[in-house]
């Protein structure tokens, strides 16, 4: 081999390449080294990544300022039997060009971080230097060699003469005992350094305190003296400009995803690498953002009273009142209560209920997309049940939730198929036995007879619709061809799964009265005991639903489905508690998906630029069957088709077709994701045709702050908003994007939303028992949100308590009778609503007993029932991205996500919710798409097909709130919950097409299709 591969830097801040280069030959006194790893340390890592913009994911690196290799070759004068040695060597980087550096003196340079000290394994704590004759660096890696005498070609004596050879090798016991000794004196200083400093504090502000002379007498009361202007208390923590006090809408807070708003910038930096590099390629969709934890920094803590809060400002609570109703927590970021309990392991999910004698369901799914089937019941040894749709007389199909003008047209989904089947993984039949293996192995001996029918797999070609929709105003077609300019856009978003990490699953146990006892993991306790009792043909009160602690939804566990039905029946027919647990190939296969929409869009514009009319077409790619929501995320996004813009006429015509896939339903956004990538789409197809800036046409469009309770052409009425105000702090945070490279494609993008939540109803329920203690009953079902953090905060203002001490009871429908659930971004503008008012009945009914302290109101209890109009939270979502015209790959640069969810009850739970979000609405951008092939056979049906996000790929999120309160509730709150997942697919989406030249694509924006796009 006459070439080899070296990363160079060819100029002073100039990018990091990989390149052939000649293979050195060694001269007199030399030996050949092939390095096998090269050690990066830290600060090096941060100048490449983030200085230089680089991600040198080639280097087989390892810890350490030295590389690692095998003499290959040597030199006249070397003994021949050196080749084979294993070689450790030490080096430092270099600037080439200084004279130092051109005599070889010690390969030290006075412009390098670590040479500036000459200190091994200092280099970390140095900052680059800039250069004073930047030019004279141009080319100095290709010029000459990192280290004259301990790089590439390492020479077997040192700068002394003496032998300079590690004795062990790489990963020698010496060297790793050393490395170990270092880090543990490293972490030993930090510790004690913290201490001290904390100590520290503490003795300056006692001894300034007890100081002579400080007080003075004013005014007949005792006040301390006043500082001189500009001198620094003592002892006191200052705040650096970025850690000021926290201004939801004035302080841009660009941050690492994972970490807590309060963390410096530069250790932000520090904390990012490790975490990314330790998650690399694994993928993971946690039930909220990796939490502070993971980053070894530590979220903010409420400061009591009279201390130093971790921001760096003196935060004093007032006193607490529950006459005077001070607020006291609402509005502060407290930490969640609940993340000790699930990181200590203490949870307790569906796969930990243990019942005695439990019994094991498995299913018997369908192998074709579309056919007629019978299921041969040859029940296979050690079954102890077998279920088709012949067993199950008198069990309905699942109930079906319309929504206002939609018209059904559809069959609802049964239990098991009965004679022709819809789907890939439809279930034919249910085989119950005394374990999951002997279950499953019964299940795969079943014989089905299959008679294949042609599938449907496009929604614009469907011969059949499960549902439709349509609703115009009277001057849509005035309005058109009145119009000076009309544009026209296709869009096309793909069907997404779900994949929460823990999958569905079912525990049925059928009581001697009759009654039916159900453990499901499930977002709303209630509506699953609604759809249960509808297919069973039970009463509400003969059944009672358990929702243990729950590991991620996304809405795909918001209603009941077929295989809990059947394992309820299995329950009821046995006698004996059955179980289902779903391994995640079933998830892909037969857990509901969410999106898949294809839409025709058009835009009337006068010659000012001002919006007359829109028309829009929507093709739903709905599945086989109607499930109990499958109508609310198409329905949702006609009716959010003119987003937050004025357009006076609209027309939508939404077509629900039936094709033969999984059927579909709400996917965190539920349709406004939807409304939001075309409605953004084509104001920005607008902006390029007219050739005006799209900011601008923006502005000129948006509904005015002051035109709030705003009516939509299409029946709606947004409540409050402020929606020009939110696009301009998006624009001041995602500031100037320089463009790339000769070889690099740039785009921005822009995202205007508006997120429908609340509505319907909520229950809560207060009592005071014995000592004082005060307990909440909600129905509103936590799974992953922090409602016991968010709801203690609302009782702590109320009551006058300790958030902490406050006991809830969630997620069991005969401890809390009634209530809806947790989705649609209802909990706190619904849920904690409800809180509120019964918090009200409760302090009035104390006064009226006059029992004012808590201790002494014991058996004293309030309920309330809090009935939502619809509320509008609303933001702006950007985004920069880069495109490598060579290959093709997506670089998402920055995103910044600024939301109005009204009034914000905890900030910190609201950024983790933002962030949740953004990160589900890129991978969508990036990776997540379910596909089928011609036959309707899944192609993503693992997790090696079917990509998720890694933390590697997330990048930089800067968040800020606007907070325009809602006067429809007691809390002035939002919903906050999908925003993140709006507004930034649909900024992705535009600054793609942006960089494209104005080409649209349909996501995920993989390097195949952005490579054929631009070729």
């Amino acid at each position: 081999m006459t070439a080899m591969r070296a990363a160079r830097i060819s100029a002073w801040g100039g990018p990091l390449e990989l390149v052939e280069v000649p293979r050195p030959t060694p001269r007199e006194g030399e030996v050949r080294v092939h390095v096998e790893a090269c050690g990066i340390g830290l600060t090096v890592l941060n100048c490449i990544q983030g200085q230089l913009g680089n991600d040198p994911s080639f280097l087989p690196r390892i810890p350490g300022h030295e590389f690692v290799g095998v003499v290959d070759a040597v030199g006249d004068g070397v003994d021949p039997g050196r080749v084979g040695e294993r070689v450790v060597a030490y080096f430092y980087l270099v600037c080439g060009a200084c004279p130092r550096c051109l005599a070889g003196e010690d390969s030290l340079c006075e412009r390098d971080p670590a040479c500036s000290e000459r200190a091994r394994g200092a280099r970390w704590r140095r900052s680059r230097r800039g250069h004073d004759d930047p030019g004279r660096d141009r080319d100095a890696g290709a010029r000459r060699p990192a280290c004259r005498d301990r790089a590439g070609r390492a020479r077997r004596g040192d700068r002394s003469g003496r032998r300079r050879r590690h004795p062990h090798g790489a990963g020698g016991a010496r060297l790793r005992r050393r490395r170990r000794r270092a880090r543990r004196r490293v972490r030993e200083a930090r510790v004690s350094r913290a201490r001290a400093r904390h100590r520290g504090r503490r003795v300056v502000r006692l001894r300034r305190a007890r100081a002579p002379g400080r007080v003075a007498r004013q005014g007949g009361r005792d006040r301390r003296s006043p500082r001189p202007a500009g001198k620094p208390r003592l002892g006191a923590r200052q705040p650096r400009p970025e850690r000021a006090a926290r201004v939801l809408d004035d302080v841009p807070r660009r941050r690492v995803p994972g970490q807590p708003a309060t963390a410096r910038p530069a250790a932000a930096r520090r904390a990012r690498l490790p975490l990314q590099h330790a998650l690399r390629g694994r993928a993971r969709r946690c039930v909220r953002p990796l939490g502070p934890r993971a980053t070894g920094c530590q979220p903010p803590r409420v400061a009591r009273r009279g201390r130093v809060g971790s921001r760096g400002v003196e935060t004093r609570h007032a006193p607490r009142s529950r006459s005077a109703g001070l607020v006291v927590l609402v509005g502060r970021p407290v930490r969640r209560r609940e993340d000790e309990r699930i990181l200590r392991g203490e949870a307790r999910y569906l796969d930990d209920v243990e019942r005695p004698g439990v019994a094991h369901v498995a299913f018997v799914r369908s192998a074709y997309a579309h056919a007629r089937a019978r299921v041969n019941k040859n029940v296979a040894g050690g079954a102890l049940l077998l279920l088709t749709a012949d067993d199950l007389v008198g069990v309905q199909s699942l109930p079906v939730q319309g929504a206002e003008g939609v018209e059904l047209l559809g069959p609802a989904h049964p239990v098991l198929a009965r004679g022709e089947v819809g789907y890939v993984g439809q279930p034919l039949a249910a085989v119950v036995a005394e374990t999951r293996a002997l279950a499953e192995d019964a299940a795969e001996l079943v014989e089905v007879e299959y008679e294949p029918l042609e599938p449907v797999l496009s929604p614009r070609s469907a011969p059949e619709t499960l549902l439709r929709f349509a609703r115009r105003t009277d001057g849509v077609d005035e309005a058109f061809a009145a119009a000076a300019h009309v544009v026209s856009e296709r869009f096309e978003l793909p069907r997404l799964v779900a994949a929460p990490i823990e999958a569905r699953g079912a525990i049925a146990e059928a009581g001697p009265d009759g009654t039916l006892t159900v453990w499901i993991s499930a977002q709303d306790p209630h509506r699953q005991r609604a759809g249960l009792s509808h297919v069973l043909g039970l009463e509400d009160d003969r059944i009672r639903v358990i929702v243990p602690e729950v590991g991620g939804a996304f809405g795909s566990k918001g209603v009941v489905c077929p295989e809990t039905c059947a394992t309820a029946v299995a329950a009821l027919r046995l006698g004996r508690p059955v179980k289902w647990t779903e391994d995640r190939f079933e998830n892909f296969l037969a857990a509901y998906q969410g999106r898949g929409l294809d839409a025709d869009v058009e835009l009337a514009l006068d010659a000012e630029g001002r919006f007359l009319a829109l028309r829009a077409r929507l093709y739903a790619d709905l599945g086989a069957y109607l499930l109990p929501t499958t109508a609310i995320p198409p329905h949702t996004a006609a009716l959010l088709m003119t987003g937050c813009y004025t357009i006076p006429e609209a027309e939508v015509e939404l077509v629900g077709a039936r094709t033969n896939k999984v059927p579909t339903g709400p996917y965190r956004g539920a349709g406004r994701p939807e409304a939001a990538v075309l409605v953004e789409g084509i104001v920005d197809r607008a902006a390029r045709e007219l050739g005006v800036d799209r900011l601008e046409l923006r502005r000129r469009n948006l509904i005015a702050s002051d035109a709030f309770p705003y009516a939509t052409p299409l029946g709606w009425t947004y409540d409050s908003g402020d929606y020009e105000r939110c696009l301009d702090r998006a624009v001041e945070l995602l500031g100037d994007v320089e463009p790339g490279g000769d070889d690099v494609l740039s785009g921005t993008g822009f995202a205007m939303y508006v997120e429908r939540a609340g509505g319907l109803w909520e229950s809560a329920e207060v009592r005071i028992e014995a000592g004082g203690r005060v307990v909440v009953a909600s129905g509103s079902s936590p799974h992953g949100q922090g409602h016991a953090t968010a709801f203690g905060q609302i009782v702590a203002d109320r009551l006058g308590v300790d958030a902490a001490d406050v006991e809830f009871v969630f997620g069991d429908s005969a401890l809390v009778p009634r209530g809806v659930g947790t989705f649609a971004s209802r909990s706190i503008a619904v849920g904690g609503s409800a809180l509120a008012r019964a918090l009200d009945e409760l302090q009035r009914r104390m006064d009226e007993t006059g029992r004012r302290p808590l201790a002494e109101a014991a058996g004293l209890r309030a309920e309330a029932r809090f009935e939502s109009p619809l509320v509008f939270s609303s933001g702006c979502h950007a985004a920069a991205v880069e495109i490598d015209r060579r290959t093709g790959r997506l670089t998402i640069v920055r995103v910044v996500a600024v939301d109005d969810a009204g009034r914000i009850v905890n900030p910190l739970l609201a950024e983790g919710q933002v962030l949740g979000g953004v990160a589900q609405a890129l991978g969508e951008c990036l990776t997540e798409e379910a596909v089928v092939d011609e036959n309707g056979q899944p192609r993503t049906a693992t997790f090696a097909d079917y990509s998720l996000l890694t933390a590697a790929e997330m990048p930089p999120v800067a968040t800020a709130f606007v907070e325009t309160p809602t006067p429809t509730n007691p809390l002035g709150a939002k919903g906050i919950g999908e925003g993140g997942a709006i507004g930034t697919l649909a900024a992705v989406a535009n600054a793609v097409t942006d960089a494209l030249g104005g080409r649209r694509i349909a996501p995920p924006y993989t390097e195949r299709k952005l490579w054929a796009a631009l070729h």
